[in-house]
């Protein structure tokens, strides 16, 4: 029972991350007359992410109270980044698959819009927004899972371990507000957004694929242990 629940949370993590990527790539399809309807409606869709997420977190807050060890927190957390880097590869490198979801969302959220912008999603690295997307979504994520592994460890500092991996996970948020969102935001008004889109969703790519590698690391060298 509790390897259905671990799966559940790892599905619901990864879950969150794609729909956090695609939210923008959904932006992008926006003309400049409508871009103010688009952001309300993937608002929505970016919400959606929420419920998700906190699935994830109580799933995992339940694990560490049980006495899971940081073998299987690593292990959750490990699947999670796989399945998410996975589930982002299928979306940049199939196009199909990109322009089916997309238009079945968009027929959802904004259906009074029938022309719709078909952009090509391109895995770009060659812009300042590749790296701060990559730092952002890597401090985010490290914020959000590292906690639950040291509380493994320490059962009985949990709370302040908590409180720590919310600091970490504010250094990532600053960086969205300031330099990731700003840009992309900026871009929606010159037009550009379409273009620009690919280095966000390459960084977030690459960060997965760092704490995918740190925590298969991590998982290993605990099970030897």
């Amino acid at each position: 029972m509790a390897m259905f629940w671990w799966s559940v949370a790892a599905f619901c993590f990864s879950l969150t991350l794609i729909i956090e990527t695609t939210s923008w790539c959904l932006r992008a399809r926006a003309e400049v007359t409508n871009q103010g309807l688009y952001n309300s409606r993937v608002n929505i869709y970016l919400y959606t992410a929420r419920f998700f997420y906190l699935v994830f977190m109580v799933l995992m807050a339940w694990a560490v109270d049980r006495g899971a060890t940081q073998h299987q927190i690593l292990g959750v957390i490990s699947a999670a980044a796989a399945l998410g880097l996975i589930a982002h590869l299928i979306y940049v490198f199939v196009g199909s698959v990109a322009r089916f979801a997309d238009r079945r969302i968009l027929a959802i959220l904004v259906p009074e819009v029938t022309n719709r912008n078909d952009i090509p999603l391109r895995f770009q690295i060659g812009h300042a927004l590749f790296g701060w997307s990559a730092f952002a979504a890597f401090f985010l994520m490290m914020g959000v899972t590292l906690p639950f592994v040291v509380a493994s460890l320490f059962p009985e500092s949990r709370m302040m371990i908590s409180s720590l991996g919310q600091a970490v996970n504010a250094v990532g948020t600053v960086i969205v507000l300031f330099k990731v969102d700003s840009a992309m935001y900026q871009s929606m008004d010159t037009g550009r957004l379409s273009w620009l889109v690919g280095y966000f969703v390459a960084g977030r790519i690459a960060a997965l694929a760092v704490v995918l590698s740190a925590s298969l690391i991590a998982f290993f060298a605990f099970g030897l242990f």
